[in-house]
């Protein structure tokens, strides 16, 4: 069981000279599939607001997710990325700023940090979603932190909890039946 208060690595992101520090840190832990928070963790009273609660995509590069959200955040100076990639960032600070004024200056890399729960070696089994493990860590965080705070995190502006619940045949499985079908027509046209 996944718990907000347990995760398996913290990226205190002013420990960090560049956001590809976060990509280089995942590699070396092999962090491929995981759940992440985003907190941010006021200066003057140890305060703790969760931004944002996510999950890595598959088949991305270690780190990916986390590197490109966290790359939009300022204080990276030079470093600080600009692309569209992560950019939904922006938003989450911006909406930080305006629900918590008096903090605005201080939602920098020096007051953010990633929380980090990695189930790159939990077994998947779902038969057809590769990202199961990831969804199932995601909503987890997500629903302990509604019952504790009665709300989902400022930057969870869209409850993702039931996408997993959908029906979904894979590729896998349509070409299953493309195979059989194919068998069964060739055992028709055999005379015997």
């Amino acid at each position: 069981m996944h718990r907000l208060a347990n995760p398996d690595y913290v990226i205190h992101l002013q420990r960090f000279s560049s956001p590809s520090n976060i990509l280089n840190y995942c590699s070396m832990m092999n962090i491929k599939d995981y759940a992440y928070e985003f907190v941010f963790v006021c200066p003057f009273t140890g305060e703790r607001i969760t931004m944002k609660i996510g999950r890595s995509v598959s088949g991305r590069s270690l780190g990916e997710r986390i590197y490109r959200q966290s790359g939009h955040i300022p204080g990276w100076g030079r470093r600080q990325l600009t692309g569209s990639s992560g950019s939904d960032m922006l938003i989450v600070l911006a909406d930080m700023k305006e629900k918590y004024p008096h903090k605005a200056a201080d939602l920098t890399t020096d007051n953010i940090s990633i929380n980090i729960w990695n189930v790159t070696y939990e077994t998947n089994t779902h038969l057809t979603d590769d990202a199961y493990c990831t969804r199932l860590c995601e909503n987890a965080l997500l629903d302990e932190y509604e019952e504790i705070h009665g709300e989902l995190p400022i930057g969870n502006k869209k409850d993702t909890r039931n996408e997993m619940m959908a029906p979904h045949v894979g590729e896998r499985f349509g070409r299953l039946f493309d195979i059989v079908e194919k068998e069964e027509e060739t055992l028709d046209n055999v005379v015997i």
